[in-house]
Order: C-alpha cells, then structure tokens, then sequence
C-alpha cells in the first residue's frame, strides 16, 4: 500500500473493547483458543480456515463467536468487529488506556491512542519496525488512510496531530 514498506506476510491485530484487551486475530488457518482454562490433555483446540485467534476475556468470547459466525473472511470479521464497537492494533498491551476512534461525521476512519506505535490498516500492515510514531493508529477507511499517515508524518506530539486531523475533516470522538 505505502511504496517502499514491506507488508507483513499475515496481518495481526489486537482487538480492544474499551482499553481491555479481548482477543487476538492473524490472518492465517488456525486454532480457535479460548480464555477458559485449556482443554483435556489429547483434546485440541478447534480449528478455522481463514483465522488464528486467542481469546482473553471470558465476557466477551460469546459475542466476538457469534460475530465470526456471520463472516466468510478475515477482512470482513475484521470490518464487522469495528461495526460492534471493537477497535484494533497492530500493538498488544492488556491495557490500552486512552484511545478514541477517529470520525469523518459519524463514520469512524480509524482508531487513535496516545502511546507510541505503529501506523497499520484493516487490510494492510506494515512489517514490524516500519511507520512507528509518536501515536498508535489503525486506519478502518481506505479513503482516509493516507490522511492518517500524512497526519502522523508531519507532527510530532499529540495536540499538532489532532490539530492536524482536525485541519482534514477528521474528529476525535
């Protein structure tokens, strides 16, 4: 997406409900693994044809299941767990305090926390150590995702970002 930056092979993201971290996502076939204690010793996790995922929060297992349930893909799972008030990052932290989503109107274009990290989108991630800024931001709408990273590019706290954002069209909400 971003000449002369390597993509990541498999895209993984950290999905946070609020700043509690709740599951962890990568694009590639593997193990569903629960937040429950591991199964019998000889009994597997069960397996999924287009995402490997750990869970870690037991409330929120049933309701991140039932919204796999409805996908066909890992990019639309990922769409649809923006959809039901998730956010993610290509940085795991069990807290992640003090991230708001990113809004043209009401539409969220991505999600914003005031930690250093790197710059990913829903459908494409840097490889690690590539695009790190002063702000963790994950772009959710193509059509805003190079103002994001403009935005990051030429600041360098985060009040110039936000005014930044703001000079585009983008709030934070």
């Amino acid at each position: 997406m971003i000449e002369g930056i390597p993509a990541r092979e498999e895209r993984c993201f950290h999905v946070y409900d609020g700043e509690h971290l709740v599951l962890t996502v990568t694009d590639a076939p593997g193990a569903l693994r629960s937040s429950a204690p591991p199964p019998p010793l000889g009994v597997r996790a069960p397996t999924h044809p287009f995402l490997d995922a750990q869970a870690y929060d037991p409330a929120t297992e049933d309701d991140l299941a039932a919204i796999l349930a409805r996908c066909d893909d890992f990019d639309a799972y990922l769409a649809e767990l923006v959809e039901a008030g998730y956010d993610l990052a290509a940085l795991r932290r069990s807290h992640l305090p003090g991230g708001a989503r990113l809004l043209d109107g009401t539409r969220p274009v991505g999600v914003l926390w005031p930690e250093g990290g790197p710059f990913s989108c829903l459908w494409w991630q840097p490889a690690c150590g590539y695009l790190d800024f002063h702000a963790l931001v994950t772009a959710y709408d193509p059509a805003r995702a190079l103002d994001l990273l403009a935005a990051l590019r030429a600041t360098s706290d985060l009040p110039t970002l936000l005014d930044a954002l703001c000079a585009v069209g983008i709030a934070w909400g």
